[in-house]
């Protein structure tokens, strides 16, 4: 081989170590579940007041928020909710929407972002993402 075979070669081992070595660093998201212990949940499906924890997260890290989004009251956009979601120091955390109720009934996405900026609006899914059926607003 030349020295610009070899110098190409190089190129593309590092090349290929580099990116391996960053999808090895990347975060793997957290696993969340939701659960109503209500009468109501028990039916065809749950009431507004429902509570979505989970594992997989960083510990003792303050910038976790759930999200829920969904149909809005007196609106045919769709409208998200957004509450803290504490994770302790083993990596779980749990949190309940603060609403009184969502008003309507039909499909709620339900997810906990990561934001450092104290902007949970803009920051990507850091768990898995739930749809819930919200039949007693």
């Amino acid at each position: 081989m030349t020295k610009r075979h070899w110098l190409f070669a190089l190129v593309v081992l590092a090349l290929v170590l580099g990116t391996s070595v960053g999808f090895a660093s990347a975060k793997p998201l957290g696993t969340i579940n939701v659960s109503d212990s209500t009468a109501a949940a028990a039916g065809a499906g749950m009431t507004s007041h429902f509570t979505a924890s989970g594992c997989g997260f960083r510990a003792n890290d303050d910038n976790y928020y759930l999200v829920v989004r969904g149909p809005g009251l007196y609106t045919s956009s769709l409208t998200s909710w957004v509450d803290h979601f504490p994770v302790a120091s083993n990596g779980c955390g749990s949190a309940s929407p603060s609403w009184s109720g969502s008003g309507v009934t039909g499909n709620f996405d339900v997810y906990v972002v990561r934001s450092t900026s104290g902007n949970p609006w803009q920051a990507q899914p850091a768990s898995n993402m739930l749809t819930v059926y919200i039949s007693s607003p």
